[in-house]
C-alpha cells in the first residue's frame, strides 16, 4: 500500500478483505462517492471480480466506464465478463526456488550467491477489462 501511495498519491485507496462481497461493496462505495469512471486497481483477482459485478449491478459498464486490473490471474480470471486484466505471478518459478531453498536448508548447504531477497517479474495479462487502446 505504501509503494502504491508513492507511486499514485491522489489516487484513492480503499481497505478490505480478499473476498468477492468486499469487492461489490467497494464498487458500490466508489460509486456512492460520486466517482463516475476510471481505473479501479485491485489487490487480487476476487476483489476484482466483485467490483466488476458491483460496477455492473449499478448499470456501469466495463471497460467502458470503469477498467479493472487484478493481480494473481487466477484460472476463471479469463471466465469473468469482460474477461479481467490481472497480473500473473511467475508461480512455477516461485515454487522452485522455495523448494530449492528448502533443500538448502534441510541438506545444511545454503548457496553462497543467494540473496536473502529474490524478486520475481510479474507479466500484465491484458484482457478486455482494461483493453491497452482507448474505448
Amino acid at each position: 500500500m505504501a509503494a502504491f501511495k508513492k507511486a499514485m498519491p491522489g489516487a484513492k485507496s480503499l481497505l478490505g478483505s480478499f473476498s468477492f462481497e468486499w469487492g461489490q461493496n467497494a464498487a458500490h462505495e466508489l460509486i456512492d462517492q460520486g466517482i463516475a469512471a476510471g481505473s479501479i486497481v485491485t489487490a487480487a483477482d476476487v476483489i476484482a471480480l466483485g467490483v466488476i459485478a458491483g460496477v455492473q449491478a449499478r448499470g456501469y459498464r466495463i471497460p467502458e466506464d470503469f477498467r479493472v486490473i487484478g493481480f494473481d490471474d487466477i484460472g476463471v480470471s479469463f471466465l469473468a465478463h469482460p474477461a479481467l486484466t490481472s497480473v500473473r505471478q511467475p508461480v512455477d518459478q516461485m515454487t522452485a526456488t522455495i523448494v530449492e531453498m528448502v533443500m538448502e536448508s534441510v541438506s545444511g548447504v545454503a548457496a553462497a550467491a543467494r540473496n536473502a531477497k529474490t524478486v520475481f517479474k510479474p507479466d500484465l495479462i491484458i484482457r478486455e477489462s482494461s483493453p491497452r487502446r482507448p474505448v
